[in-house]
């Protein structure tokens, strides 16, 4: 049976300051627990979450679950290191059970198939027959504690070998989302590299689900590689000094020699998955193996190293604010909102914040640099009515 909706609470989870609201929380599936349909892509007895103690030390209530704010989208989280998700499906019911005796929460969850044979989307399938091979083994769910206590625990099946005492109950807590782990081990790269060289998805099934960032973590390249188009993922890459001067063109000619085979910059020489590191976005109906399809350079070539130039990125932030014409033809709201991402992750590598939204563009060009600060006080005070004072 379904977990009733509870309603809202008073807030009372004052031990957790505001910085940590949302938590994230990770539970093994293993394969033996679970039932699967082929025909619908269904899973049943997804292990969601457990009142064992985990390794935070936290005991999760499962009585305590609100649901206000839970869609019901089951997530693809993915990424390193970072909490990214992508919806794959729906969640069709969340119910209590016990794994050995502690209470736990199930679900039965139902990937996503086309409603049409003419729409190709191969990639939920295959995440389900990597769940179901037990590639993939673990769940997560992201979740705000509403009221927490310290208690005493010294139930052996909860404790798990941790030394009976006081653990941190979370008795309440509102659930957000649910995702399937697909964080890339070792396995998970490999088997999505098997299928990529096998011809049963392509980079561009991975693109549109925003886990290609798995592709540049392989160890050898990939079948297809320059059929990544689109957003180029970040890459923390060295910096340049803040104040190094910034000429794209100049910037394109080195980047084009770099990666070459000879070191001519020809284009039948060049290695494009390695050009494409220093851009952030390839036009997906340009081919990718002429200089055209790449746009927004924003990475130099020094001392025979990739760097990032922080007024390359400076540039690419006017461009995309609508500055300097504009973005390049062809790139959609959400290219240009994951483009901002990518050169925020950039600004933070220099210490500076990255312009908010609505800045004036002559603003945002004239905080190139500390050195450049003369023209910003020029702009401000033109702005201001004059230089006077």
């Amino acid at each position: 049976m379904n977990i009733p909706d509870s309603g809202e609470k008073n807030i009372k989870n004052t031990n957790f300051p505001k910085s940590a609201q949302k938590i994230v929380k990770s539970y093994p599936t293993t394969v033996k627990g679970l039932q699967f349909d082929d025909a619908t892509l269904t899973v049943k007895g997804v292990v969601v979450s457990t009142e064992h103690i985990d390794h935070d030390g936290d005991v999760v209530i499962q009585k305590g679950m609100l649901r206000n704010y839970f869609a019901g989208t089951y997530l693809l989280e993915h990424g390193f290191g970072t909490r990214d998700t992508i919806p794959i499906g729906k969640v069709l019911s969340l119910y209590p059970g016990d794994i050995d005796g502690v209470s736990a929460t199930f679900a039965d969850v139902q990937f996503y198939q086309p409603s049409s044979p003419d729409v190709h989307d191969p990639i939920p399938r295959l995440l389900y027959d990597m769940l179901k091979q037990g590639v993939i083994t673990g769940h997560s769910i992201q979740f705000i504690p509403v009221d927490v206590s310290m208690q005493k625990v010294e139930n052996p099946a909860q404790l798990q070998g941790k030394p009976p005492g006081e653990y941190r109950h979370i008795n309440q807590w509102q659930l957000l989302e649910i995702s399937l782990c697909a964080i890339p081990a070792n396995p998970f790269t490999q088997t999505i590299r098997n299928a990529v060289d096998n011809g049963l998805i392509t980079v561009k099934d991975l693109t549109r689900y925003g886990i290609s960032d798995i592709i540049l973590k392989m160890g050898n390249p990939v079948k297809d590689l320059t059929n990544m188009k689109g957003v180029v993922p970040f890459e923390e890459t060295p910096t340049m000094p803040q104040d190094t001067e910034w000429d794209a063109g100049e910037a394109r000619q080195r980047i084009a020699k770099w990666a070459s085979s000879d070191g001519s910059g020809d284009k039948d020489k060049i290695d494009w998955a390695k050009y494409r590191r220093a851009f952030l976005w390839v036009d997906p109906e340009v081919d990718p193996e002429t200089f055209g399809a790449y746009h927004l350079p924003h990475h130099d070539v020094s001392g025979g190293e990739l760097k990032v130039n922080f007024r390359g990125c400076v540039a690419c932030v006017v461009v995309l604010r609508g500055g300097r014409g504009g973005a390049p033809r062809g790139m959609t709201t959400e290219d240009i909102e994951r483009c901002e991402n990518h050169l925020k992750k950039h600004y933070e590598q220099f210490g500076v914040e990255f312009p908010e939204k609505g800045l004036d563009i002559q603003r945002i060009e004239a905080g190139v640099s500390p050195k450049m600060s003369i023209w910003y006080r020029i702009w401000e005070a033109f702005s201001k009515g004059g230089l006077n004072g």
